[in-house]
């Protein structure tokens, strides 16, 4: 693989844990980072270090450095915050929308449908939050909604996992996206008020349902 720098790196990783291929509380290798993108110990370190300051990792003293769990109370109070938040803001940056901004959430809507892995799923579903979240004018708002992206990118990827589930999250932006078409950014909040319940219901159906799982299995070894 050609020489790549911190930031590809990062996204590789990102991308690897998202996908499952890192599970949680696996260790990471910096040799084998370092081999597989041709760089120096430094560059990955540094990485490496970006990787847990955004809360994707973390490391042991003299152990390692592992992928960060994400654990039901982080989960909960990430949906927590969008539920209070997001709506507010939809309604907030509502007259601040571009006809490019709505056009491209349709287009985001098409690629969750068209999502082959759970990571293109969350990346597609994940870029209708930034769409709202650059045009908010208050920086220290911005900022912090900002900072739960990553946490935002890593969940969407575990409640996602189903193409039933895809398929809802892209009819529910749908839905938001004909109501701001529709100039009645009020319909439009309520609407990503559902969309975000529907979700936190998801990732808790789907990771804690034995129903859910079983079922889930089934249709992956058919």
């Amino acid at each position: 693989m050609a020489v790549s720098g911190v930031h590809e790196i990062c996204v590789f990783m990102k991308n690897q844990i998202m996908l499952g291929n890192y599970k949680e509380g696996e260790r990471i290798s910096e040799r084998a980072i370092c081999e597989l993108f041709g760089v120096s110990r430094t560059v990955v370190r540094e990485a490496l270090f970006n990787l847990k300051k955004d809360g994707w990792i973390y490391a042991e003293s003299k152990s390692g450095t592992y992928v960060k769990p994400l654990d039901d109370s982080v989960i909960h109070d990430n949906y927590e915050a969008r539920l209070l938040l997001e709506p507010m803001i939809l309604m907030m940056v509502f007259p601040a929308l571009s006809t490019a901004d709505i056009a491209q959430m349709h287009a985001n809507c098409l690629r969750m449908e068209n999502a082959v892995t759970n990571a293109e799923y969350s990346l597609a579903e994940n870029d209708q939050h930034k769409i709202l979240h650059r045009n908010i004018d208050n920086l220290y708002l911005r900022s912090l909604m900002e900072s739960m992206m990553d946490t935002m990118t890593r969940i969407g990827s575990k409640c996602g996992k189903t193409k039933q589930r895809q398929q809802a999250c892209s009819k529910e932006w749908r839905s938001i996206i004909a109501s701001l078409e529709a100039n009645d950014p009020y319909a439009a909040s309520q609407k990503f008020v559902k969309h975000i319940q529907n979700s936190y219901e998801a990732f808790v159906r789907f990771n804690h349902d034995p129903e859910e799982l079983t079922e889930h299995s089934s249709k992956e070894a058919e």
